[in-house]
């Protein structure tokens, strides 16, 4: 079902199915890999910013939200960190992010 989505563009739909619907992370996470594939940096920054706000559309996700950030820190801007979130459960993604950043350069 979310192959159709995906196929046509609608990513976020895509998403949404394979987090909500189907419950497969890491389909989620492969499908914004596969669909950032020989895009630029900003690209592929918005397809799992967009996964990352789906995960924090619902509490359930947040465990997720955290494991995403933690695996793909070069995706992310430290400015999509929720404010109410503790610099404990960010710690792993700041030091990955800082690292990254400093290699990108």
């Amino acid at each position: 079902m979310n192959g159709k989505f995906g196929k046509s563009g609608k990513h976020k739909k895509a998403l949404q199915v394979l987090v909500h619907e189907e419950k497969d992370q890491q389909a989620a996470e492969s499908h914004c890999w596969r669909t950032s594939a020989g895009r630029d940096r900003k690209f592929t920054q918005g397809m799992f910013l967009t996964l990352l706000q789906i995960y924090l559309e619902s509490s359930p996700h947040v465990i997720a939200a955290v494991d995403l950030l933690n695996k793909n820190a070069a995706s992310f801007d430290l400015r999509v960190l929720p404010d109410s979130w503790s610099l404990k459960l960010v710690l792993r993604f700041l030091c990955k992010s800082r690292r990254e950043t400093v290699h990108y350069r």
